[in-house]
């Protein structure tokens, strides 16, 4: 009993904890015609945010750094393009 409170209380106290509440509540928003258009473009804006916060971190951090040099090309080459296509 106290690990459902714990958790219920958690959730709202942390806001990375609301989301999946939130999605979950909204999977019937799946069929509205609103998702089904924008849907495409929330999962790009999403791609290309993440791929900011790879090269943000990337950029400060040199153990990162050193890291992602090692990691292969096409990676390396999708982070890049993106990162630079979202501040042209």
């Amino acid at each position: 009993m106290f690990s459902k409170l714990y958790y219920i209380a958690s959730v709202y106290a942390h806001s990375e904890g609301t989301l999946p509440l939130q999605l979950k509540k909204t999977k019937h928003l799946k069929e509205h015609p609103f998702m089904k258009e924008h849907l495409f473009l929330m999962l790009f804006y999403s791609y290309l945010m993440t791929n900011i916060m790879i090269k943000n971190i990337v950029n400060k951090f040199p153990e990162v750094a050193a890291r992602y040099e090692s990691i292969d090309e096409k990676t390396k080459y999708e982070v890049d393009f993106s990162y630079e296509l979202s501040f042209q």
